[in-house]
């Protein structure tokens, strides 16, 4: 089944759930390349069971980073996570470097995304968790 397709654009694998409502939702990395600064997350909503996709939704897309791996879930009282992390890992230039660096607007770790409308509209926090940057999660 094709989810999303873009002639000029890497996609990684997406995320694929399905919500409490019936609807399936796909999040996936979307950039010009694999390593690259100007990686977004991206989901598309299908409403009849797959069959067919709505336009892409932009979750989020940072300057100079790298949105990465974005995962989805839904809770019991059907509020949905999303979570992503940005690889900060590219100098100025844009050169990936394998380190962090400090010049980006969002630091490295752990984001999740809150949605309680079935993923039409996303509340995003404004840094990552403490236990992500350290390393480690809690569940």
């Amino acid at each position: 089944m094709i989810v999303y397709t873009n002639g000029l654009a890497h996609v990684h694998p997406p995320d694929v759930l399905l919500l409490q409502n019936g609807d399936l939702l796909a999040a996936l990395r979307e950039a010009t390349e694999h390593l690259s600064n100007d990686g977004r997350i991206v989901m598309v909503r299908s409403t009849d069971g797959g069959k067919t996709w709505g336009e892409r939704q932009v979750l989020v897309e940072t300057p100079d980073a790298d949105e990465r791996e974005c995962a989805l879930c839904q809770l019991r009282d059907g509020t949905l996570l999303a979570n992503e992390w940005p690889n900060t890992y590219y100098d100025r230039d844009g050169y990936y470097i394998a380190r962090p660096t400090t010049h980006h607007a969002r630091t490295v770790g752990t984001y999740v995304r809150r949605s309680t409308d079935n993923g039409y509209t996303w509340a995003w926090p404004a840094a990552a968790s403490a236990a992500s940057r350290a390393g480690s999660a809690r569940v």
